[in-house]
């Protein structure tokens, strides 16, 4: 059996600096590693997750700023 690999995408490999983030540059963005991943794939088992970065913190403060959203419950009483 192949080797696994865990490949976090996200932050830097889809937002380059001086992008604002458009869905349009993150795709252009990610035709990089998603040949080198390819090239990977020849010899590994590949499983790829998002690796965060900005993409969440604009998707927490989307939601923070909607009215009708409950907001959250502060992190410290998290369980």
């Amino acid at each position: 059996m192949k080797p696994l690999l865990l490949i976090a995408l996200g932050g830097n490999a889809l937002i380059q600096k001086g992008q604002t983030g458009t869905a349009e540059e993150q795709f252009a963005n990610l035709k990089l590693p998603m040949r080198q991943i390819a090239r990977l794939s020849r010899n590994h088992r590949i499983v790829i997750t998002h690796g965060n970065g900005p993409q969440a913190g604009n998707l927490l403060l989307q939601q923070e700023s909607c009215a009708r959203c409950p907001t959250c419950r502060s992190r410290s009483s998290w369980p």
